[in-house]
């Protein structure tokens, strides 16, 4: 029976072979893009739930508010580890870890030899990681972290450093040439994780300073806690004011401000709201809602195609339906066979959808940042999620459609107009589409606004042509005043400073003491930067009161403040001159401000304008920043790598572009514009699919009326207008209502920015007029070929 049905099917779609094919390509397109993004959104959502006990493991975040101003970081001070152990019997172990180089600097180079190894993933960590953090280890054990100059590799690292896993007991030499013991190995991370380490290094190696680790000043290390399985951070939570009162609140008294604390689950960090000095980028929880949003808006614009194509022919097929009725078939067999032949299509679909996906599947990884290679012959189980979403796809197309055939009553063998009921539920479908069309035109052209006027802003400050180039090894360190004087005598390099943080890295916040107007010392957040003499030249800042820094300055004796931060003390900025600043109560250094420049930012446009603090501070920079003529770049760095091995420099040369740092801040915002611009693309043209074929069976129905019409002297707009005027007025209600949602989503995303731009109306109207266009235009083209035809040959129509 089922064969006999299947027969029937195949012979109906060789009839129909347009329709069909109409649907076929919008299930193909909808079902690979969706299956595209559910893979995009299972590896996002898998972060950290492979790692064992991951239920029971938290990050604990600082949330500050400080003379007025919050701030949440993603660290903490040195001795919240060991006493949030000790305070709650819930926290079976906490651990301290701190990045290589810095608060978020994790990449190193690491040597045996001759051999050079770059690692991207190195952190300092300190006893109780393993005991928090039940790796599974290849060789070595729980106290692997135990003493000062010691270090653990993943089993990748292993191999590339001894071209062996045997390497306990083997020595690293690290970029400031300390000698490290390897004491034990573990295996690659199998799952995508967060915190992606792959070499830690003894925290004593680092930090052996007692004093420091019960100093509550400033936040220099992340923290992780290993609980009972029964914990509940409100167990920290409701006893955090006595825990703050014993141990924090002097601090805090000094600086006017109070702490608390954020207890993050370890599987929802990746997806939590990033915070600053965050080690790694976070994926994006509202980003990953649009993608999903588009998926579905994907399959519904196909499912949309087949309903209302399958819904035009129901008129034909009242013959077919009345006769199979009056030869004794019931409702559930008119079901079954539409179902069946649904179902024929939804597969057909998947087949093409895996071979369209297995032959591009090299280009879509390489243009989509996140989305990993699909192999479907190692994962069979993706062969079943395609065919899944084909059956999902091809059920719902066609059970609407289904019963209302099954309605027929065998009096439709008659000629007789199709009554308007059901079938004006075709009206909504192609509503949804237009209306979702309008809605990702809408959205794409706010996007691309925002990038462009973050893109554009005034950073106060040009990045054009600035090159940062970190300054690593020992002996470089050493020769570095030779260096930079020559690297000054270069005719490419216009100018030359150093600093101490980058935009990649993320700028360092401190909290000091400063003058206000009244003359009272003010606790006061500030993104501090540490910089040598030139740093103003360099960087092209507008100095707009007092003198740049000098030698003379050094550790911070002299800073300059921007415009920002003098106002909020309640200067101008001549007047803020003088003003007086301590890093702490107790600190008697004479420090006071020298010069005031026009406000800046090196933060994303996330972030609104901060205050800033530039310090001479020649014991902490680390980064070369030059300015390099723009007629002779590439020679010039060339010749920067010369000098650098002249000096002393061993490892290989390396440099990062300011802009491409500033850059880098939108990207978020450039896969957000490049996934809209795909999905408005193949919404639109699925959609246009539809229309032609709607359009199609309506001028083919209506092929004796246009005959009619043009007899009685009716020219071709006329013709034209009768047969799109219903997809036009729905097309303007789906612009009213998209315009109306789309206006909606933009305006509660551009709230996320400091720096944004308004909604604008032209942009609605824009996308109002593109998307008129090509529904007139798709509808036109179908439609001339019935218009045109000779009206005698259309009143013999039937």
């Amino acid at each position: 029976m089922l064969l006999k049905e299947l027969k029937i099917v195949f012979r109906k779609l060789q009839r129909e072979i347009n329709y069909m094919l109409i649907n076929l390509i919008g299930l193909t397109i909808g079902i690979s893009f969706s299956f595209l993004i559910y893979d995009f959104l299972r590896i996002q959502l898998s972060y950290d739930q492979h790692i064992e006990h991951a239920d029971q493991i938290y990050r604990i975040s600082s949330d500050y508010v400080i003379n007025g101003h919050r701030d949440t970081y993603a660290n903490n001070p040195r001795p919240m580890a060991p006493l949030l152990q000790q305070e709650f019997p819930g926290v079976l172990a906490a651990t301290k870890i701190a990045g290589y180089n810095g608060l978020t600097i994790h990449t190193g180079y690491l040597q045996t030899g001759e051999k050079q190894i770059l690692s991207e993933r190195l952190f300092a960590a300190d006893s109780n990681f393993l005991k928090v953090f039940e790796i599974p280890m290849i060789s070595g054990g729980s106290d692997a972290l135990k003493h000062p100059k010691t270090a653990i590799v993943s089993e990748t690292m292993a191999r590339k450093l001894f071209n062996s896993l045997d390497v306990i007991g083997n020595s690293i030499e690290l970029e400031n040439q300390s000698q490290v013991e390897i004491t034990g190995v573990f295996k690659d991370h199998q799952q995508p994780t967060y915190f992606d380490f792959e070499v830690l290094v003894s925290y004593t190696t680092f930090f052996n300073n007692p004093q420091g680790e019960i100093w509550w000043y400033g936040s220099h290390v992340m923290t992780y806690i290993r609980t009972v399985p029964e914990f509940h951070p409100d167990d920290i939570y409701q006893n955090w004011d006595p825990f703050f009162t014993k141990y924090m609140k002097p601090t805090f008294d000094e600086l006017n401000g109070t702490a608390k604390i954020i207890i993050q689950p370890l599987k929802e960090i990746y997806l939590w709201e990033p915070y600053i000095w965050e080690p790694f980028p976070h994926g994006n929880s509202g980003e990953l809602i649009v993608f999903a949003s588009i998926g579905v808006f994907l399959l519904l614009v196909g499912c949309f195609n087949y309903m209302n194509l399958t819904l035009s022919q129901s008129y034909q097929r009242q013959k077919e339906v009345g006769i199979k009725k009056l030869l004794g078939a019931n409702m559930g067999q008119l079901i079954k066979y539409r179902v069946i032949e649904s179902l024929v299509i939804g597969w057909s679909a998947s087949l093409l959808a895996i071979s369209l996906l297995s032959a591009f599947n090299p280009v879509v990884t390489s243009l989509a940042a996140g989305i990993a290679p699909i192999e479907f012959l190692e994962r069979p189980i993706s062969i079943l999620i395609v065919f899944g979403i084909g059956t999902v796809c091809g059920l719902l197309s066609s059970l609407y459609p289904a019963i209302i055939e099954s309605r027929f009553r065998w009096s439709h063998l008659k000629k007789e107009s199709p009554k308007k009921g059901p079938f004006a539920i075709r009206k909504l479908f192609v509503l949804g589409q237009q209306m979702i069309a309008v809605v990702l035109i809408g959205g794409t052209l706010v996007v691309v606004d925002q990038i462009n006027h973050v893109k554009d802003r005034d950073l106060g400050f040009e990045p054009t042509n600035l090159v940062i180039i970190p300054v690593k090894e020992r002996q470089l360190w050493k020769n570095i005043d030779a260096f930079t004087n020559d690297l000054r005598q270069e005719s490419g390099i216009e100018s030359l400073s150093m600093m101490d943080e980058s935009p990649r890295t993320g700028l360092n916040e401190f909290t000091y003491m400063i003058q206000n107007a009244e003359g009272e010392f003010v606790s006061n957040p500030s993104q501090t930067i540490g910089i040598t003499e030139g740093f103003i030249e360099t960087t092209q800042l507008e100095l707009i009161a007092g003198r740049r820094l000098s030698k003379r300055d050094d550790d911070y004796t002299g800073v300059i403040i921007n415009r920002f931060l003098a106002e909020k003390m309640g200067f101008a900025p001549e007047e803020s001159l003088g003003a007086r600043l301590k890093f702490g109560v107790s600190d008697e250094v004479e420090r006071k401000v020298i010069g005031v420049v026009e406000n800046f930012s090196m933060s994303s446009a996330l972030v609104p304008q901060q205050a800033m603090t530039l310090g001479y501070s020649k014991a902490t920079v680390r980064l070369i920043l030059a300015r390099i003529s723009e007629s002779n770049f590439q020679e010039t760095l060339a010749r920067i790598d010369e000098i650098a091995q002249k000096h002393g420099a061993n490892l290989p040369f390396s440099y990062n572009l300011f802009q491409s740092e500033i850059n880098d801040m939108l990207k978020n915002e450039y896969r957000l514009y490049q996934l809209l611009i795909l999905g408005s693309f193949l919404i639109i043209f699925i959609a246009c699919l539809g229309l032609l074929g709607l359009i199609a069976h309506t001028a083919n129905r209506r092929t004796k009326e246009i005959g009619m019409r043009k007899v009685l002297g009716a020219d071709m707009p006329d013709l034209l207008w009768v047969l799109v005027r219903e997809f036009v007025y729905t097309y303007c209600w789906a612009f009213l209502i998209g315009g109306a949602i789309a206006w909606l989503l933009t305006t509660n995303w551009l709230e996320g920015y400091a720096y944004r731009v308004t909604f604008s109306w032209t942009n609605l109207a824009i996308a109002g007029v593109v998307g008129l266009l090509i529904v007139f235009l798709t509808l036109t083209v179908n439609t001339l070929r019935v218009i045109q035809a000779n009206p005698v040959k259309s009143l013999r129509y039937e």
